[in-house]
């Protein structure tokens, strides 16, 4: 992994809180900051999953802050991705199986820190059991 790219996420100390940005309406899946994931468990709440997804497409912005759908809520698989943890043929590994072989050369070497989090969002998913 390029080193500038490691280095961008490796600054988690220090950081302030952050909103929850929704990546994925249709499985309700949220990031803070780069390495940071939750998203609801459409599998063990499945009667529950609708009615989330409808409050959340009333109010996507005061979503997460609404108390019944904080992330302290057990309906919520939650957990951080940390990029320097994982070898980059492991990255590479889980990479390959969203992209083509040029754009995962390409997400390696970028120093861009929204391709961070897609590299992690991409780690999340293969490592979260919801896939």
């Amino acid at each position: 992994m390029n080193t500038t790219l490691q280095s961008i996420v490796e600054t988690k100390s220090g950081v302030a809180a952050s909103s929850w940005i929704c990546i994925d309406p249709d499985s309700l899946q949220f990031r803070r900051h780069i390495w940071e994931f939750k998203e609801f468990d459409r599998f063990n709440y499945p009667g529950q999953f609708k009615r989330f997804v409808n409050a959340y497409k009333r109010n996507p912005e005061g979503f997460t802050s609404t108390p019944r759908y904080r992330e302290n809520s057990p309906v919520w698989e939650s957990g951080e991705i940390d990029l320097a943890k994982h070898p980059a043929d492991e990255i590479k590994d889980d990479l390959i199986t969203y992209f083509d072989a040029r754009e995962v050369e390409r997400l390696m070497a970028s120093t861009d820190t929204d391709d961070a989090g897609l590299i992690a969002e991409c780690l999340w998913e293969q490592s979260c059991g919801m896939y």
